[in-house]
């Protein structure tokens, strides 16, 4: 039984145990189960290798246990008690870190044909998003036009986020002057790109994509002109 007290030293412990270049991954977290009413609350989690997961009774039904096998692993909240012994008070937790991608099925010993819940666990995502056939059209944009600006033109390999950074050219030299960011589908996307608040002239963007698990895409530059009208 791991108590709340001990909950951010204990984290900490579990992440720096887990499999090099997992624990320090942007989609690695700690993710929490309620144990209530005579239930784990998920009763199917999804995780990513190298996450760790709370459990937290929470009653008013206290006397319950983690008790789970998977790849390689077990795990238990209450080792060497018995079934009839088990009592824990509300806010206990215990935790563990699971690293081995697998499923990872779990049970009350106290209530087992009522209290199961599974846990999934993936790989962690290191595939960078692919983004092709970027344009910027038209190379021309009208600043107050009926319809200003234009159209950011990209295909992704997988949902992600575009961010855009805008920089003014002058003179060979580059000036950061605006960020545009948009929420990218697998596939074509052509969102609506504003030039509201920019200057006439000449201008960069550098377009890069992010997924979820923040790996991120090749950088393209595209040249765009923006004129008055």
């Amino acid at each position: 039984m791991r108590r709340a007290a001990g909950t951010v030293a204990l984290a900490a412990l579990l992440l720096a145990a887990a499999p090099s270049g997992t624990a320090g991954h942007p989609d690695h977290r700690a993710t929490e189960i309620g144990i209530s009413r005579f239930a784990f609350t998920p009763q199917r989690l999804e995780i990513v290798a190298g996450d760790v997961v709370f459990w937290t009774w929470n009653g008013p039904d206290l006397n319950h246990t983690v008790t789970g096998r998977g790849p390689g692993k077990t795990f238990e909240s209450d080792p060497g008690v018995a079934p009839e012994q088990v009592s824990h008070r509300a806010g206990d937790r215990f935790a563990d870190a699971f690293s081995t991608p697998g499923t990872y099925t779990y049970l009350c010993r106290v209530h087992p044909d009522r209290m199961r819940a599974t846990i999934v666990v993936a790989p962690v995502d290191r595939t960078a998003p692919a983004l092709r056939r970027v344009s910027l059209e038209p190379a021309r944009m009208c600043r107050r036009c009926r319809r200003p600006g234009g159209r950011l033109r990209f295909t992704l390999s997988e949902r992600a986020d575009v961010e855009v950074r805008i920089y003014r050219v002058r003179r060979g030299r580059l000036a950061f002057a605006a960020r545009r960011r948009f929420s990218g589908r697998r596939g074509r996307n052509a969102p609506r790109f504003h030039v509201a608040g920019l200057r006439p002239g000449a201008y960069q963007a550098r377009i890069r994509a992010h997924d979820d698990a923040d790996n991120a895409s090749r950088t393209v530059r595209r040249r765009f002109v923006v004129v008055g009208r």
